[in-house]
């Protein structure tokens, strides 16, 4: 995050690698490339090579999976854990927040 005065920190992941699930403190991305507010507190990001579309409850600090499969990458449609990506690179959220559409690099 950056903040007015030109401050850069970290709000979320470790400085390993991987995609752990759970309290900021604890969770981990492969490579966090874009960011979507859905709402005010409630992010979207895209896990380029943890080939998943992650959460960010700025509520609660937890960090979540809510489309991408721990399988791997590929091209499969589908909810949650069964959909798959290859490489999911931007992100961008419609006005009405019902809807994500993704990109992928590698897809």
């Amino acid at each position: 995050v950056w903040d007015a005065p030109g401050a850069v920190s970290t709000v979320a992941g470790l400085a390993s690698s991987g995609t752990t699930d759970g309290p900021i403190a604890t969770a981990t991305f492969q490579a966090a490339v874009d960011v979507a507010f859905q709402y005010e507190d409630f992010v979207l990001i895209t896990d380029r090579y943890g080939h998943k579309i992650r959460t960010f409850n700025l509520s609660s600090n937890v960090v979540g999976t809510i489309a991408g499969s721990s399988q791997g990458s590929g091209a499969v449609d589908g909810v949650g854990g069964v959909a798959k990506f290859n490489g999911p690179f931007g992100i961008a959220i419609t006005s009405d927040k019902k809807t994500a559409f993704v990109t992928e690099v590698d897809g």
